[in-house]
């Protein structure tokens, strides 16, 4: 007979014998009161006793009567220790009963040439075969050869040391594959007891665990970003494999191991302090960190660190890691991209206003020729008039400083004002110079200007680039203005709610609706061919965003106005 599969008995007898203890199992109502039975009969039998011979028999020897009674109590007293220790047997067995009827595991009994004494299953459903069929049969008979020989090992390993033995197998039953785990112990020099265990839930739980796990195992090796997990001694638990890529080793070097393992002392103390300060304020923390990889490249790392409680109560955190390498350097060539476009906004504007320049410029230096014949002949004169000459020479200087002023604003406006230092500046002389720049132009082309700057407000800017935006604004309002028949721009500086405006209006035809949500965008102009480079309003607003500020159109105005907003300073 091979039935290969656990073991079950048949649980339908009430009165069971088992070979643990040889007794039967039966169920007593009165068992508990007998040592108190006993003891009263033995206590009536003997005062009986006395009193039927005293009154009866009167030649009778007391003395015989004592030993005969004396004798009835011995027995009687023999007789309940003796029902108290079955009691207690009773009631170890109906433990034992219990306890096994209640389990979930299958008990058996074998001799030491492996034949089956006895089984019990506490149900019907864990065994294949009838007990009957079972008591008497071999392990090999049961089992199998197979399996059976492996019990019948384990059974002599048992016997001859003593110590207990585990047997994990599996059966297949009905297409499915069920595991059991048997436990093994010696009951005597001639049988061992033993125990089956249903694993076979367990044993699915823990493949669908490991599939789970390979799944997101898969999963976290498919992402391109590194990732990782430390404990809270800032050992490595986990890697995926972008991340065994970037520290150029595989997981079974790097596991267990911390970042001085691997890395320059300055740069693990660097992923060593952004750990600490992780695990010591449990809340996500974000960093750019200095990485040398593998093959020496120095690499700019962005590094998410994530702090979690494992199942064992200990701290742990899991960081995620974007090399920003490449990013940093396109940012590096877009802010120069940006410089360059800068540049060519601030020269362009100097190039339109090129000929107001030559203006502003070519007048002073025709009132100083003018004053300069004038004292050339006021000197040939005898006697000289000094009083006239200094008058003259006084005329020739402050007009020198006006050309200084205007070259002086020429070179400001000429060179690159990003890397200047924010400095606390007078909105006034911000106005004053730009308007310097192209006043003339203005009034050669008959564009009025008007300003009304209030007194005493100032910002924290670069003064170089507040001019250049301010410069920007004056030529788009010059080229709008020029077109109306009464031409004006006006420029007005006042304090607001603790904001510093400063605006700039022209007579233009304006802005149509279509074109207003396009200004700010980079290359985009309303001028004709050859006169902008659509760059002016995107960097102009830029700049003015790098001083916490806002550059806007205002669509209640009646003329066209842009706005500068800036902080003010009190």
């Amino acid at each position: 007979m091979n039935l290969r599969s656990p073991l079950k008995t048949d649980t339908t007898s009430s009165n069971k014998t088992w070979p643990f203890i040889k007794l039967p199992l039966g169920k007593s109502s009165v068992g508990p009161f007998l040592p108190a039975v006993c003891s009263a009969a033995a206590f009536a039998v003997l005062g009986g006793s006395a009193w039927y011979f005293s009154d009866n028999f009167p030649g009778v020897n007391s003395v015989l009567v004592a030993i005969v009674s004396g004798l009835i109590v011995l027995i009687s007293g023999l007789l309940w220790v003796l029902l108290q220790q079955l009691l207690r047997l009773h009631q170890s067995r109906e433990n034992l009963r219990l306890t096994i009827e209640s389990s979930t595991d299958i008990v058996f009994l074998l001799d030491a040439a492996g034949n089956y004494l006895d089984v019990f299953a506490s149900s019907k459903e864990k065994l294949l075969a009838s007990p009957a069929s079972i008591r008497g049969s071999s392990v090999r008979d049961v089992l199998g050869d197979e399996l059976g020989g492996r019990v019948e090992g384990i059974i002599a390993s048992v016997m001859a040391s003593g110590e207990n033995q585990t047997l994990e197998y599996s059966i297949p039953i009905s297409g499915e594959v069920l595991w059991f785990e048997a436990v093994v112990s010696k009951r005597d020099n001639e049988s061992v007891v033993g125990t089956i265990r249903d694993r076979t839930r367990e044993k699915t739980l823990a493949k669908e665990l490991d599939e789970q796990r390979l799944f997101m195992d898969n999963i976290l090796d498919s992402i391109s970003d590194p990732i990782f997990i430390k404990d809270e001694h800032h050992r490595w638990l986990y890697g995926n494999n972008a991340f065994s890529a970037l520290v150029g080793r595989n997981r079974n070097e790097y596991y267990g191991k911390s970042d001085e393992d691997f890395f320059p002392p300055e740069i693990a103390q660097v992923f060593f302090e952004a750990d600490k300060k992780t695990f010591l304020e449990m809340k996500d923390f974000e960093q750019e960190e200095p990485f040398v990889g593998s093959d020496g490249r120095r690499r700019s790392l962005l590094t998410k660190k994530t702090p979690f409680i494992g199942v064992n109560g200990r701290k742990k955190l899991i960081g995620v890691i974007r090399d920003i390498t490449e990013r940093k350097e396109m940012e590096r060539q877009i802010a120069d991209e940006r410089a360059r476009q800068i540049a060519a906004s601030r020269l362009a504007s100097l190039g339109e206003m090129a000929g107001g320049v030559a203006h502003e410029i070519n007048n002073p230096l025709a009132i100083i020729s003018g004053y300069s014949s004038r004292l050339t002949d006021l000197l040939n004169r005898e006697p000289i008039d000094k009083q006239r000459a200094l008058e003259i020479a006084g005329r020739i200087d402050s007009t020198t400083t006006r050309i200084a002023s205007i070259v002086k604003g020429l070179r400001s406006i000429a060179r690159d004002g990003s890397f200047d230092s924010k400095e606390i500046t007078p909105v006034e002389s911000i106005v004053s110079e730009t308007l310097g720049l192209c006043s003339e132009r203005f009034r050669n082309q008959g564009v009025k200007i008007e300003t009304k700057i209030e007194p005493g407000i100032f910002v924290m800017v670069r003064s170089v680039q507040m001019s250049q935006v301010l410069l920007n604004l004056l030529t788009n309002a010059y080229y709008s203005a020029s077109q109306s028949t009464e031409a004006f721009v006006g420029v007005q500086a006042y304090l607001a709610g603790g904001q510093v405006e400063i605006e700039v209006t022209d007579s233009g035809a304006g802005i149509s609706q279509e074109i207003r949500d396009r200004i700010f965008e980079p290359f985009f102009t309303t001028k004709p061919v050859g006169l902008g480079t659509g760059l002016g309003l995107s960097i102009a607003a830029s700049i003015v965003r790098e001083h916490d500020g806002s550059l806007f159109l205002d669509p209640n105005a009646t003329y066209t106005r842009f706005v500068i907003r800036l902080p003010a300073v009190v």
